[in-house]
């Protein structure tokens, strides 16, 4: 396997917290919660500038899964 450092650099601009309520649905399924993800992303926060949105959860998934990405929409 070949591997390199890219030497990528990360600039948060904006950022949400959610201590007071879920404002995602998580499913075990984890194509379902990105279905939410992006939902959210267009229907609360279309209107903020950004290149990606990324979730951070500590919710687990079927079959261990880690990460996921739907293409031109969101990747995680």
């Amino acid at each position: 396997m070949f591997s390199r450092d890219l030497n990528v650099r990360l600039s948060v601009v904006y950022a949400e917290i959610w201590l007071d309520v879920q404002r995602i649905d998580l499913f075990e399924d984890i194509e379902r919660t990105m279905s939410g993800v992006v939902d959210y992303s267009t229907g609360h926060i279309y209107s903020i500038a950004k290149d990606a949105t990324i979730l951070f959860t500590g919710g687990s998934f079927a079959n261990h899964e880690a990460i996921n990405s739907v293409f031109r929409s969101t990747c995680t």
